[in-house]
């Protein structure tokens, strides 16, 4: 199998020159032909993959993906979370997690919500038993039908960017880590805006490039996820992304809800080449990524309460 690319010159969210940040990678987790190389922007600082599969070659990139599983999904109770973490000196972190299991939306089971990049249905099958009335859009034709058929649930087939809806159709849409997908992130989110019902919201979590974990593993940080992460944010660029598309009370969060387990995948990338190798013994690694785990855990959740964007992911909650 060979993917066909083309080049991306200049920065996708403000166009301007970039150079090369790391080069003469390969995909780490599901072994997708190519070679690969992220750009930085001179500018805003963005990262993106350059060259770019054609847009033609999607479905490829998808063919092996986690969202094909039928998995279930269990919520972990408080009692379970606070003991945990108890030892980690977090007094906040089960309202971390609290907040996302509603995915940061201010109303808690209210309205019609849209949730772009369902996957296999898992995370909108829960909403839905919150009281949403859910629509999923799926691009991978593999997961959606998971989702049909194991939830129930109403999902269509098909990219954002090609798929129609009428304006002020939704009282919420969720982007739970898809806009790093994406080919035109700044136009995606203009439609969220048209089809959002005044006063709705949108809440979107992504990568965050300035995270310490990002800082500490480079090119071998799981988060890059080449090929099928096309551009990676900073608390930065997304809000120039989102400045003038009139979304209102725009807040920003960074949080470390998988440093664990980006810890233990970006270990086996710097160790192997991928998630699936590593070279030394295996309980040593399990052991060592652990301790690390929770100690970047541990600085992540105190560096935000100062420099509020070192945690592994992003969100972002907008209202219209």
């Amino acid at each position: 199998m060979s993917i066909n690319t083309f080049l991306v010159i200049t920065c996708p969210i403000c166009g301007s020159q970039g150079e090369i940040l790391y080069q003469g990678l390969k995909d780490r987790i599901y072994q997708i032909p190519g070679v690969w190389s992220f750009f930085q922007c001179l500018e805003c600082k963005t990262i993106w993959l350059n060259p770019r599969p054609d847009i033609q070659e999607f479905q490829k990139l998808y063919e092996i993906y986690y969202t094909h599983s039928n998995d279930t999904f269990t919520i972990p109770s408080k009692e379970e979370i606070t003991e945990k973490f108890k030892n980690l000196l977090l007094p906040g972190r089960y309202d971390e997690i609290n907040h996302l299991d509603t995915f940061f939306l201010s109303k808690v089971n209210n309205g019609k919500l849209l949730d772009i990049g369902c996957g296999n249905g898992v995370f909108l099958a829960r909403m839905r038993e919150k009281g949403w009335d859910v629509t999923g859009l799926e691009a991978d034709a593999k997961a959606a039908f998971i989702a049909e058929s194991r939830y129930g649930l109403k999902v269509i087939v098909g990219r954002w960017e090609e798929v129609d809806f009428l304006p002020n159709s939704f009282d919420a849409i969720i982007m739970n880590h898809v806009i790093e997908h994406m080919t035109d992130p700044g136009y995606s989110l203009k439609r969220c805006f048209d089809v959002l019902k005044i006063g709705g919201e949108l809440s979107l979590v992504t990568p965050n490039i300035e995270s310490l974990g990002h800082k500490i593993f480079r090119k071998y940080w799981y988060s890059l996820d080449p090929p099928r992460h096309l551009i990676l944010f900073s608390k930065k660029n997304l809000k120039e992304l989102f400045k003038d598309l009139g979304f209102s009370d725009l807040n920003f969060y960074s949080f470390s809800r998988s440093t664990r387990y980006i810890v233990d995948q970006s270990m086996k990338i710097f160790l192997g080449g991928h998630v699936t190798d590593t070279r030394f013994n295996k309980n040593t690694i399990i052991c060592f990524n652990k301790i690390l785990g929770l100690s970047l855990i541990s600085l992540e959740y105190w560096g935000n309460a100062i420099f509020n964007n070192i945690g592994e992911e992003l969100v972002i909650v907008a209202k219209r």
